[in-house]
């Protein structure tokens, strides 16, 4: 059984590295968790601790490695956390990413992350066995940051290559592309959600018409 997941995983790597440089577009799970962690030691106000669930996309492009690891640039990562009692985040950045799928595998995931415009945060999972639930090209990987005053974030990531973009409702009946898609990325527009931000802008507005004008252009391109 370990050979044989081996050799799925050395497989699909290798599909990947055969259009190396081409960017995946990535979108977290339901799965995902921000979690923000307050008055750890030494300070001597109550631990305080907020954790909410994390949406949105980012890519991964394979840039290097060999043998037995890959090495990706992460880019494009447009997420929000929505924490308790009613905050949002919202959260961009990017990083590396490195699976080695020679023996056990293992990956590492490394990003620097800006929350709400504020100075950037690195956030490192370090060395750590690949999550057999979430085999590549999944991924399930925890990522912290190191104390920081009396803080520390930390990002249960759970992400997978997105579907077909323009097939907004996720329908399966033909034609998979069709007029409710178009309604379901308007109310997605309307709501603020980080999927309607299909240009990847980060300039504010971010959701403007140019995100419609991209989706015309993806929907028309349809589902490869």
């Amino acid at each position: 059984m370990k050979i044989a997941q081996a050799s799925v995983s050395a497989c699909v790597i290798g599909v990947l590295a055969a259009g190396a440089h081409a960017q995946t577009a990535y979108q977290l799970e339901p799965a995902t968790l921000w979690t923000e962690s307050y008055c750890l030691p030494p300070c001597a106000c109550p631990f305080n601790q907020l954790v909410g669930p994390a949406r949105g996309t980012f890519t991964l492009a394979l840039t290097g490695g060999g043998g037995s690891f890959d090495e990706y640039a992460v880019a494009l990562v447009d997420w929000t956390a929505t924490l308790p009692p009613a905050s949002t985040r919202i959260i961009s950045g990017s990083g590396t990413y490195t699976y080695n799928y020679a023996g056990a595998p293992t990956h590492r995931m490394v990003l620097d992350l800006v929350i709400d415009g504020a100075a950037p945060l690195r956030y490192d999972s370090g060395v750590v066995a690949a999550d057999p639930q979430h085999q590549f090209p999944r991924i399930g990987i925890h990522l912290t940051t190191a104390q920081f005053a009396c803080r520390m974030n930390e990002i249960n990531l759970v992400a997978a290559p997105r579907p077909c973009y323009p097939n907004c409702d996720e329908s399966t009946a033909t034609p998979v592309l069709n007029v409710n898609d178009f309604v379901c990325f308007n109310n997605r527009f309307v709501a603020g959600d980080a999927y309607a931000n299909c240009d990847h802008s980060t300039a504010t507005p971010i959701l403007n018409v140019n995100d419609f004008i991209c989706f015309l252009s993806t929907f028309a391109a349809g589902c490869t």
